[in-house]
């Protein structure tokens, strides 16, 4: 359709790396490979921008998970086994 523009997708704040390349980052030479997810504006994605693409979702991951909160016993009392120094067991 002529004239109509495309929405535009919802970033994450994060690009993937649409193929493995070298660089040097820090003095030091590393490897980004290919589908690597880095943060939007990372100074390994400045002057290489296309070399990724914006990730727009993570998959089936993506979506937060209810936080459930772990049932809590109640506490219970519970007897010694052992008698304590200078302490006799049994009596009453």
């Amino acid at each position: 359709m002529a004239g109509k523009r495309r929405a535009a997708a919802p970033t994450t704040g994060y690009v993937r790396a649409r193929e493995a390349f070298g660089c040097e980052y820090e003095g030091e030479l590393i490897t980004v490979a290919a589908g690597e997810i880095i943060p939007e504006g990372h100074p390994v994605t400045k002057g290489r921008e296309a070399l990724f693409e914006p990730v727009t979702h993570f998959g089936r991951w993506d979506k937060p998970e209810e936080k459930v909160e772990p049932e809590v016993e109640p506490e219970v009392e519970v007897e010694q086994a052992t008698a304590a120094p200078g302490e006799k067991r049994g009596e009453k």
